[in-house]
């Protein structure tokens, strides 16, 4: 399904493939199965590259699921990501 193979590429870092993906029509507002959408995977799993490309096209990270009671600040491990998170704040 499109929404798997875009949360795949996202989710192990395959800018290349995502790309692709995305310039063939793929819809990008797609969700996994626990209802994390694209920015949160690429977030979670601290590609910054991937993560970059997302907000360059102009997607924004949504609420996290209900059942995820975290904050997405939480989950960020690398420097770069949360200064990405930063600047979509300075600019919501």
């Amino acid at each position: 399904s499109h929404q798997h193979l875009l949360q795949h590429a996202v989710r192990h870092g395959q800018l290349e493939l995502l790309e692709l993906y995305i310039a063939a029509g793929l819809p990008t507002n797609v969700t996994d199965e626990n209802g994390y959408d694209l920015l949160h995977t690429a977030i979670f799993e601290d590609h910054a590259e991937v993560l970059a490309y997302l907000l360059g096209i102009g997607l924004r990270p949504g609420p996290l699921p209900e059942h995820d009671d975290r904050e997405l600040k939480e989950v960020v491990r690398s420097k770069r990501v949360r200064r990405m998170l930063a600047d979509i704040d300075r600019t919501t």
